[in-house]
């Protein structure tokens, strides 16, 4: 196995490295156009962090919110009424 730039080619044993350069060349328009488009996708944003006093959007307006913390909770719930989320 041999990474360039980023390319992780993984091969037969038996197949001579000249080989493989060509057939990496051969390839290598369908191997550029895949790496650009998986470049293109865009990552995930980083999980969000809920702390008292942040200011949260929600369908278009900001909203401050407030954590209350519960050790005998295992999940998290959140509400909202009336312009506030509980």
């Amino acid at each position: 196995m041999e990474c360039i730039e980023g390319v992780t080619v993984v091969a037969p044993a038996h197949l001579v490295q000249e080989e493989l350069y060509g057939i990496l060349r051969k390839k290598a328009p369908w191997i550029l156009d895949k790496w650009y488009a998986l470049n293109e996708i865009k990552h995930p944003p980083a999980p969000k962090e809920f702390v008292s006093g942040k200011k949260l959007p929600y369908l278009g307006h900001h909203y401050r919110i407030k954590v209350k913390q519960n050790q005998d909770i295992e999940r998290v719930t959140v509400l909202f009424h009336q312009g506030k989320f509980f």
